[in-house]
């Protein structure tokens, strides 16, 4: 960690020179309003641990497992669909020091679903049922859902270390409202039944407080690199639902609320183009950037291991939330 500080200090040091520090460049607007409007794209991949389903058994029986293969949306890359969302925000400048205020909303529709069908003469053993004897199934299909909310307010100071390095560094809070849901139909005979349907609600809404710092390195007039960091701790309520009852002689229905401090992560690189339109009575901002975004702790329903005594049941592991893909952002300024 102090090599990685240490290396950043030395990059800031050697793009310095004699304007280091100075006043940030102005748009050179005529008449500005010192205010934005922005917005963007998203096509973002959302991966979660622990939403596991079945494991294939190749042996065709529960006795033993020869050759399992455990299936579920957190097995591999390609179990995740991208997902189309939107990012709108409005800043503007109201101090002759050049501090600015940002308000920006994110919202992403996160949907992921899959069948599967037992090769051969394997069965699926399912793992969101209460485990009984021959809990074993032909078939599956899973779906996981999200509504994807933050709204993020900040107070920002931007100044150049250099006349090819910019610094934002920010500070202000986030709301966030991260609603999700877990099903599973199993296919199949257990005992003299058949079928059975596992839904699974896992709700959070929270607030807190979120820092970081945007980049800006100048390739020309127009282009620019950038690349931004910020995080968040943010206190809030999960609101756990869960219910197995069709189609078993062993079901639950139960309710949970847990407060926590989540932390989160978020990194995006990308590239950047502006320029002044219509005798500079206006500027267009356009930037393509990959980003990054890991939520710590946020799955935790809870999987059961015993039909007694006691029914034995615990959170699920391997339980983070991450986003990853492509943005894209236009801006105006006036």
């Amino acid at each position: 960690m102090k090599k990685a500080v240490s290396f950043l200090f030395l990059l800031s040091s050697l793009a310095a020179d004699e304007y280091a520090f100075s006043p940030p460049n102005e748009l050179s607007l005529r008449n500005p309003r010192d205010f934005s409007l922005y917005a963007e794209a998203l096509c973002l991949q959302a991966k979660e641990g622990g939403l596991e389903f079945a494991i294939t058994d190749n042996n065709g029986a529960v006795t033993s497992i020869e050759n399992g293969t455990v299936l579920g949306f957190s097995k591999s890359h390609g179990d995740y669909e991208y997902n189309p969302g939107i990012r709108v925000g409005m800043n503007f400048f109201f101090s002759e020091d050049r501090w600015k205020f940002d308000v920006l909303w994110t919202f992403l529709k996160i949907t992921n679903s899959k069948g599967v069908l037992a090769p051969g003469q394997a069965v699926l053993i399912p793992l969101w049922l209460i485990p009984q004897a021959n809990s074993t199934n032909q078939t599956l299909h899973a779906t996981w859902e999200s509504n994807f909310n933050t709204l993020d307010f900040r107070m920002a100071k931007p100044f150049d270390v250099s006349r090819y390095f910019s610094l934002i560094p920010h500070f202000g809070g986030r709301i966030a409202f991260i609603d999700q849901h877990f099903s599973v139909s199993y296919g199949g005979f257990f005992g003299a039944k058949r079928g059975a349907v596992s839904h699974n609600d896992n709700d959070f809404a929270g607030l807190g407080m979120r820092g970081g710092v945007d980049t800006e390195w100048k390739l020309g007039k127009d282009w620019a690199l950038i690349g931004n960091i910020a995080g968040s701790i943010i206190w809030g309520q999960f609101d756990l639902d869960q219910n197995l009852a069709q189609g078993v002689s062993l079901g639950y229905d139960i309710v949970q609320k847990t407060n926590l401090n989540i932390p989160n992560l978020e990194i995006a690189a990308g590239i950047s183009w502006g320029h002044n339109f219509i005798r500079n009575k206006f500027r267009i901002d356009a930037r393509l950037a990959y980003e990054f975004q890991e939520w710590w702790d946020m799955n935790h329903l809870r999987r059961f291991f015993s039909s007694g005594p006691g029914y034995v049941n615990q959170n699920v592991t391997r339980n983070a939330l991450t986003l990853n893909g492509l943005s894209f952002r236009l801006q105006i300024d006036l």
